[in-house]
């Protein structure tokens, strides 16, 4: 339970309440096992034993829920946060029910901790507004998508393909752009209206699922893959186009206001929870390595 509560994306106060819950617990229990021979009478009990199976019972849902509510994808198996607060609800009622049957000392809900369950589901339902899809489609849909592919990934399935852009669909800006360390050779064209970067890319094959997986990712604040296309006779990623490079280097060549710096950051925030809802890690989150679609 420490465990999850360390980890976890959001509701945090509900899992420290719901830690708080077990510590109780685990209290009583080292109590009740050094007066083993005073409580021994209780054991003889059918009704006392019936508790006790249910107190196992409420302390595994009890880990479950903290383990769905901690996680963005786990509290969206819940219908909203109504439902969130009453599951909470009805799991401490469970809960002194069964150590007021077992004797044990009753845990009290405070007020302060209705306040922080509220803030901790409101802030949770302002995070999951935040993170749709820039194409206004529901994102479940896209967790469906990828999941999808994952499990034909799994099965070592062929037919696990990154979206193929035609060359002709990408029409000449006649701007080509000096070698950068870490972007390489690249070449400026439009898609379909838009500004895309073409970059050189060797031997796709080995990462066709990550970038069928990648082509599958519509934010606001994470680049968009297009697809595979060729150029001059070279494979190349169509990727959205970035004018300012990345972050390292637009913090080494502009000053930046404090103001914009706090967008920037929050606009990075709500990219990796994005990411995160789609159960995908970044694994590569370096300044360097962020490229700026958030200040064109």
């Amino acid at each position: 339970m420490s465990k999850i509560h360390e980890n976890a994306e959001c509701n945090k106060e509900i899992c420290s309440i719901k830690i708080r819950l077990m510590s109780i617990a685990e209290s009583e229990m080292n109590l009740m096992i050094l007066n083993m021979d005073n409580n021994m009478k209780n054991f003889f009990k059918s009704s006392y034993y019936l508790s006790f199976k249910s107190f196992k019972i409420i302390i595994s849902k009890i880990k479950e829920y903290v383990k769905n509510i901690s996680t963005l994808s786990g509290y969206k198996k819940y219908i909203n946060a109504k439902e969130v607060k009453n599951k909470f609800e009805k799991l401490i009622n469970e809960y002194n029910k069964c150590i007021e049957n077992l004797q044990f000392t009753r845990f009290t809900l405070k007020a302060v901790d209705i306040e922080k369950v509220e803030k901790d589901l409101k802030e949770v339902e302002e995070t999951l507004q935040n993170i749709t899809c820039s194409d206004n489609r529901n994102i479940d849909v896209t967790v469906q998508e990828i999941s999808i592919i994952r499990n034909q990934i799994a099965k070592q399935q062929s037919d696990v393909r990154a979206q193929r852009i035609n060359p002709s669909e990408l029409k000449d800006r006649l701007v080509s752009l000096k070698n950068h360390h870490h972007r390489g050779r690249k070449v400026k064209k439009l898609y379909n209206g838009f500004e895309v970067e073409c970059k050189p890319i060797d031997n796709y094959k080995n990462q066709e699922s990550e970038l069928s997986i990648l082509g599958k990712l519509q934010s606001k604040c994470i680049l968009r893959f297009y697809g595979l296309s060729s150029v001059d006779s070279l494979k190349v990623t169509v990727i959205e186009w970035t004018n300012n490079k990345t972050l390292k280097e637009l913090y080494n060549t502009c000053i930046i206001p404090w103001t914009r710096k706090l967008q920037i950051v929050r606009d990075i925030c709500r990219g990796i929870v994005f990411l995160r809802r789609l159960n995908i890690f970044h694994h590569d989150l370096r300044c360097g390595n962020i490229f700026v679609n958030i200040i064109k």
